[in-house]
């Protein structure tokens, strides 16, 4: 069943009206935010805590952590009718108002799209990644990839916090999942759940993963990490154009003062 909100119409009575796939994950994100504030929940927020400041270089928290991303981590917050550059920039320097002028034509040269997405959740979670690997601490890192068609066709793609729905699977996510992880997509909920309940028993998520999938590698000098897709999950290194573009914003973290 799809999701849907209610309004009050002028003589008292209910109209329901059905959520699009925007607003839907808009609201499965809205419960995310809630939750990852006051408990734990899959993802980043599993296991460890983050800090804010590398300063204590991570020592004071779990041995073991993953740390996600997915595809377009950033096509949920920003505004639909974004269709210049103007608009892009105009949007990142509200959510960063400390961006100056050069910064943004930076990250306009970077960026053809999902700017946001990677200065926001990308870029951070491979620069964590690659503290836990300098310390010694184990990490995996993932990067899921599992498209939805409706989601798609919105212009969505693979939205924030998507993969909560194999992880937890998808009716016992209260109407948010996706209609395709109960049918083309319904491969994947097992492989996500293999590896996070092994995680979880076992502090590995390899040692009761789903049958026939492949070994989870930690993230390390090679920055490794694994790949959902529907019946092609597998392993991959981080593009080295990605890693270009982290390179440069994690060089003006300390400007962009978050």
């Amino acid at each position: 069943m799809r999701l849907r909100h209610f309004t009050s119409s002028p003589d008292s009575q209910i109209r329901i009206h059905p959520l699009s796939a925007r607003e839907r994950a808009m609201k499965r994100q809205e419960a995310m935010e809630y939750g990852c504030r006051r408990s734990p929940s899959p993802g980043s927020h599993l296991l460890a805590l983050v800090p804010v400041s590398t300063s204590n270089l991570l020592l004071s928290l779990s041995p073991l952590a993953n740390y996600n991303l997915d595809t377009n981590e950033g096509t949920i917050f920003t505004p639909n009718t974004t269709a210049t550059i103007g608009d892009s920039d105009n949007f990142l320097k509200d959510q960063f108002p400390a961006l100056t002028l050069q910064q943004l034509a930076k990250i306009n040269s970077l960026y053809p799209s999902n700017a946001y997405g990677e200065i926001r959740y990308i870029c951070p979670g491979i620069y964590i990644s690659k503290k836990y690997n300098e310390l010694n601490i184990p990490i995996w890192n993932y990067h899921w990839d599992v498209v939805d068609p409706a989601q798609g066709e919105e212009g969505l793609g693979v939205p924030h916090t998507i993969e909560v729905n194999a992880i937890w699977g998808p009716n016992n996510t209260n109407g948010a999942a996706p209609a395709s992880y109960n049918t083309t997509n319904a491969a994947i909920v097992p492989v996500a759940q293999g590896y996070w309940t092994s995680f979880v028993r076992a502090h590995n998520p390899n040692t009761h993963r789903f049958q026939g999938t492949p070994h989870w590698d930690q993230y390390g000098t090679n920055e490794a990490r694994i790949h959902f897709v529907t019946n092609a999950t597998a392993i991959e290194t981080v593009p080295e154009d990605q890693r270009s573009r982290c390179s440069y914003l994690s060089s003006i973290g300390v400007d962009l003062q978050q």
